[in-house]
């Protein structure tokens, strides 16, 4: 079915059914923070929770309202127009997102800007920051776009090819990328493989829904639903391959004692590295500020030596941060190459940035203002260090081949450093992992690889395990992870999606309820997720987190007030924020 047949007028349910997604995230966002908020209202990384819902269901009607819509689009403007229209839009709804989600400060001084450098400023916000969900909507729409017309058949295989292009790379690095610091927030840049799965059902449910002659066929619609969101579970049954006994559990405990001595040991010695440097810093502030009123002051005869001596202590101040700053990282990397085995490599690369750092130093003492620069010296000099950066590269591609065959993770040096809650393996299980869950089964049955149902917390049998009941399993591509953004997760919450809708058309489009809290976040949507950080913000500077449980939820009738208020004027004047 072509998208232009699809029926033109606007479908109460959708409305509704974004409404209570966008109620749904006010809930979980406000609440999250709190120490009383309960477990199912909070994000996990482990299970899926109520509060993990949410977002494919974000997914799900943007699907639904880009397949109802650019049909009408197409007809009235033209394909080439329509498709730079909606690209035009979604590129746009980016920058939205880059400055409603905005990001810590990269660096503290431009000597510090300028140690780390252009990627090292955008990998945060690139990682983590900036990919939310309103970067994750104007993606994942991008992504869908080139078979948003396709038929229902192109676009389930679209789904398909996604789907596995995602585990290929979780494989790949994305997993343990997307699980070491900073951690990506809602599948990183990746995750819009997976998060088209919930664009994509929408798509279909479009067509189900709009494409009907009457009403559609709701039975089929809940069948599919329980299809899709059993599918998912059958994945997580794979998460039983990682679990571990409590002999290991206790071992794990041991390395991380042994883990916390030896990184506090590392941040003992860089400590006083980074006090000496925010002195350091003030030094240099105070020296610009001088040389600066120097330039500033008109109808000052400014003393030439004066001036000259002020230079001369600001590059020795910048030389000293620049020398803490190395010394700090070399301290780092000696610490990597420890965790990693690396040391032979990382020895080498540590030689040639010593030399690499005598050759600047003698190239930087050659700018003086006043000084003539000995052009063939420089040459020479130049030409070392580009030797030195050749040199520097092939232990780097050393470096890579260990990584691409490690040594053995479970020697007591790789294993103490590694984080105990990750698996090795994640995506593809060993074979000694196969053969484990397979004695398992012989000795328990069934229960030893049934996977736990949506909203169940992850197992606690040992007593006094608590919420440290992720000990007994390693975190892996097939438990439900939001963060991971894992294929298991886009899928039973796309069904779970699917089922909702359902309900939404029975309760909206044919007994026609309405609520107007849904109607007014549904149709301005946009502006209310934009706003409700603000407005949530005001209500939470007078609730510590630990407030009591009636505080907490009387807190948050009020910021859902407050908001409501805001989006209601809005609607009232039929002023409506999208892209």
């Amino acid at each position: 079915m072509s998208s232009s047949s699809l029926k033109p007028a606007r479908i109460a349910s959708l409305d509704q059914f974004r409404g209570y997604t966008v109620a749904g995230m006010f809930l979980v966002n406000f609440l999250g923070g709190f120490t009383n908020c309960p477990q199912v209202l909070k994000h996990s990384h482990n299970y899926l929770s109520y509060a993990d819902t949410i977002m494919p269901h974000f997914l799900f009607a943007v699907g639904f309202a880009f397949r109802l819509t650019f049909g009408r689009r197409i007809s009235t403007a033209g394909v080439g127009a329509a498709y730079r229209k909606v690209v035009t839009r979604f590129l746009g709804l980016m920058l939205v997102a880059i400055a409603v989600y905005g990001s810590g400060r990269a660096a503290e001084s431009w000597e510090e800007l300028q140690h780390i450098g252009l990627w090292g400023a955008l990998y945060s916000p690139l990682k983590r920051e900036w990919f939310q969900t309103l970067m994750h909507i104007a993606l994942t729409a991008i992504w869908i776009t080139p078979v948003i017309r396709s038929s229902a058949g192109v676009r389930i295989a679209y789904m398909f090819g996604s789907a596995a292009l995602h585990v290929l790379l979780s494989h790949s690095f994305n997993f343990e990328w997307c699980s070491t610091s900073p951690n990506v927030i809602d599948g990183g840049p990746i995750g819009v493989l997976t998060w088209s799965i919930p664009a994509l059902l929408g798509t279909l449910t479009c067509d189900a829904v709009a494409g009907a002659e009457g009403r559609p066929n709701l039975f089929k619609m809940f069948a599919w639903s329980i299809v899709v969101m059993g599918i998912g579970w059958l994945m997580t049954c794979g998460t039983r391959l990682y679990d571990v006994t409590e002999t290991q559990i206790a071992e794990r405990e041991q390395d991380a004692k042994m883990q916390k001595l030896l990184t506090d040991e590392i941040n003992g010695r860089i400590a006083p590295l980074k006090k000496e440097l925010g002195e350091l810093g003030k030094t240099i502030a105070g020296l610009r500020a001088q040389l600066d009123g120097m330039v500033l002051a008109v109808e000052q005869v400014t003393d030439p030596e004066e001036r000259e001596k002020l230079n001369q202590e600001l590059k020795a101040a910048l030389a000293k941060d620049s020398e803490l700053r190395d010394k700090i990282d070399v301290i780092k990397v000696e610490f990597q190459a420890y965790r990693d085995g690396t040391e032979v490599f990382i020895s080498k690369q540590l030689e040639i940035k010593a030399k690499l750092a005598g050759i600047n130093a003698k190239l930087n003492g050659s700018k003086t203002v006043d000084k003539v620069v000995d052009e063939k010296q420089r040459a020479k000099l130049t030409a070392q260090k580009e030797a030195l950066i050749k040199e520097d590269a092939a232990a780097a591609a050393g470096l890579e081949e260990l990584k691409a065959n490690p040594q053995d993770p479970n020697a007591p040096q790789v294993r103490v450093f590694r984080d105990p809650k990750l698996a090795i393996d994640p995506v593809f299980p060993s074979q000694a992992r196969i053969d484990a869950l397979k004695a398992r089964f012989d000795e328990q049955g069934w229960r030893a690889i049934v996977a736990e149902p949506p909203f169940v917390y992850p197992p606690h049998t040992t007593p006094g395990v608590g919420k440290r009941s992720v000990m007994l399993r390693e975190w892996n591509y097939w438990m439900v992870s939001q963060r991971q953004g894992t294929l298991s997760y886009t899928v039973i919450a796309g069904g779970m999606s699917i089922f909702l809708y359902a309900i939404f058309y029975i309760a909206c489009d044919i007994w026609g309820l309405r609520l107007g809290l849904f109607t007014t976040f549904g149709t301005n949507a946009l502006f209310a997720y934009a706003l409700h950080p603000l407005t949530g913000g005001a209500v939470k500077a007078f609730m510590p987190r630990d407030v009591a449980t009636w505080y907490m939820w009387l807190g948050f009738a009020v910021f859902m007030l407050f908001t409501w208020l805001f989006v209601r004027v809005l609607e009232k004047n039929n002023i409506y924020i999208k892209l």
